[in-house]
């Protein structure tokens, strides 16, 4: 997921302990464990992935979100109510036009759109729209079939079927 709001609903719903996407999960642990070191609270890494899981699974970890939000002045009802968060006015699959697997994602090209939806600053003055960015469904190397999603976009503006993301580079 890209887009405030959408990595915000990502992560909560990660550490209340909903499945998170293996590849992402495994980057989020080797942070976290790497970090856990530099701090001096713990040396093996694995020991410190494994501790970073047994925080989620007996809430500890929300807990401590809820308690960061809460002390930075956020409304945590807005963690505790993952509805409560306003959605984009449009939002739009983009869907595969042909058969294949996925040979590349290309981050800039997908970076840039997001910033354009408003997801992202060009000038440090630019607002940030926090309803607005990405859902990708498909990673490189997964098949894909005609009509099936490969992403969907969350905008606050008419969106216009980006032909750029619409293949994503090949489908082989």
């Amino acid at each position: 997921m890209s887009g405030n709001t959408l990595e915000i609903i990502e992560t909560v719903k990660f550490l209340k302990g909903e499945e998170m996407a293996q590849d992402l999960k495994q980057v989020v642990l080797a942070l976290g464990a790497n970090m856990i070191k530099l701090a001096g609270l713990g040396e093996d890494i694995e020991k410190n992935k494994q501790n970073m899981l047994a925080q989620i699974k007996n809430g500890a970890g929300y807990q401590k979100f809820l308690q960061m939000v809460k002390q930075q002045g956020g409304n945590i009802q807005y963690i505790e109510h993952l509805e409560k968060f306003e959605r984009a006015k449009y939002i739009e699959s983009v869907v595969s036009k042909k058969a294949g697997i996925i040979q590349e994602l290309p981050a800039d090209t997908i970076a840039k759109y997001v910033c354009a939806l408003g997801a992202g600053r060009i000038k440090k003055e630019d607002e940030i729209d926090r309803q607005v960015g990405i859902v990708l469904h498909k990673k490189v190397g997964d098949m894909v079939n005609i009509g099936e999603n490969i992403m969907t976009i969350y905008s606050n503006h008419p969106i216009k079927q980006p032909t750029d993301l619409v293949m994503i580079g090949d489908i082989k």
